[in-house]
């Protein structure tokens, strides 16, 4: 065999990195924690959970979160495409909680392919609903901090002017909402115009112009609903975790962390969470507690994806070999 086989071709090489990027990123991540945090310590921590209710609220958590996404979906389907039946999005968003399981940019992407194949909505717009819904979902996470931020005492708009954690979370905070207005201004208020009628053309982007402002509204709060149920079910984990902080730091911090840990740069979004965690609570709790707990929580609300999506998943693949 020549040697020159043996020596792997430039794309061979951008798809090895491409593939191994996302695991030492996560090595990378996991051997900075572990510099800070003791691992004996961590051990510590998870021996002090109390596993079975910790295990029900995790399960309460995905079979909270499943019907209630999935009529946010079904409405935006309905809304933007063509009728379909709830039980039949449900069917596949639950089987689809496996892509979930790896990050949240895959189950939206997977959403959008089925949507492609059973709602039978060209590739390019069903792309369009699914940037369309995880752009809602990521700007859904910002209501509750930024409501509590604004209106709770001792709190407001004089954050802005700090150099604090919270100054920098709330000035982050202003950036998106700014940015989410100029989204409005540009898709809803300014048209129609050539960037819109070319979006339109290609599909890709479709979504954001055919949304009524009443779609952008009602998707973004319902969206902040099912964020403030399941931040109630964080505060019930902590008991049985043995963690003391304040509902209202699950409130402010959570969703920070949700966002923070959704980036998809490492796999099952193991390293991303716990960089968060530690970020943004770690003056309130013991970093070895943080670590132990989301690695916990990530751990188990994950085998009640996979337990859950796996009795869906034979009519998912029926659904999709039908023409």
């Amino acid at each position: 065999m020549p040697l020159n086989n043996l020596v792997p071709t430039p794309a061979a090489k951008r798809s090895l990195l491409r593939h191994a990027g996302p695991w030492l990123v996560l090595v990378g991540f996991f051997v900075l924690i572990f510099a800070r945090v003791p691992l004996a310590k961590v051990k510590l921590a998870l021996t002090q959970v109390e596993l079975l209710p910790f295990v029900g609220w995790c399960a309460v958590f995905v079979l909270v979160v499943l019907p209630l996404d999935t009529t946010v979906q079904w409405f935006t389907f309905n809304r933007l495409h063509r009728p379909l039946a709830w039980l039949q999005v449900f069917s596949a968003r639950t089987a689809l909680a496996l892509a979930d399981s790896l990050a949240t940019v895959a189950g939206q992407a997977s959403m959008g392919f089925w949507l492609h194949r059973q709602g039978q909505v060209p590739l390019r717009q069903a792309a369009s609903t699914t940037f369309f819904l995880l752009y809602l979902e990521i700007h859904s996470l910002l209501v509750i901090p930024t409501i509590l931020l604004l209106v709770l005492p001792g709190y407001g708009p004089r954050l802005l002017l700090q150099s604090s954690l919270l100054g920098h979370v709330s000035q982050l905070l202003a950036l998106a909402w700014l940015e989410f207005a100029i989204a409005l201004l540009f898709w809803k208020v300014s048209g129609p115009n050539f960037l819109q009628r070319l979006a339109d053309r290609l599909g890709l982007w479709s979504s954001f112009h055919q949304a009524s402002l009443r779609d952008y509204f009602l998707i973004l709060f319902s969206k902040a609903l099912i964020q403030a149920i399941l931040n109630s079910v964080i505060v019930a984990l902590l008991v049985p975790a043995q963690i003391r902080l304040s509902a209202l730091d699950v409130f402010i911090y959570f969703p920070l962390v949700t966002v923070f840990g959704s980036l998809p740069i490492t796999p099952a979004r193991f390293g991303t969470t716990q960089v968060g965690f530690m970020l943004f609570l770690g003056d309130k709790v013991d970093p070895a507690v943080l670590v132990a707990f989301s690695l916990l929580w990530q751990v188990m609300v994950n085998l009640v994806r996979w337990i859950v999506g796996l009795l869906f998943l034979p009519r998912l693949l029926r659904d999709l070999r039908q023409p």
